[in-house]
């Protein structure tokens, strides 16, 4: 890793944890997608190294980057992580939760 790319990474991390501290995010709010959640990936080889992608909010448009990530998952070797403050999505005007 480069040196440029070793900061890169460093300064996500401490963004990250930031957030984090600042949100008091308990640690089963942070959920992982599994690779055993998707029958399919089962049968799948990885033909390199995997990428972790780390999703920061869970409404619309962290939920829809997942949906996007999901159908690309197993194309792309990756490991995502969702996290947010809440374990359901909250629609502000209307008080709709989706669970």
């Amino acid at each position: 890793m480069t040196s440029v790319n070793a900061l890169i990474v460093r300064s996500v991390i401490s963004a990250l944890r930031f957030v984090l501290k600042v949100l008091d995010v308990p640690i089963q709010a942070c959920q992982s997608i599994q690779e055993s959640s998707l029958s399919s990936s089962k049968n799948h080889k990885s033909s390199g190294p995997s990428k972790t992608v780390v999703i920061v909010g869970g409404n619309f448009a962290g939920l829809t980057t997942l949906w996007e990530l999901l159908a690309k998952k197993e194309d792309m070797n990756l490991k995502i992580i969702m996290i947010d403050q809440r374990d359901y999505s909250e629609y502000t005007p209307g008080i709709l939760r989706l669970f």
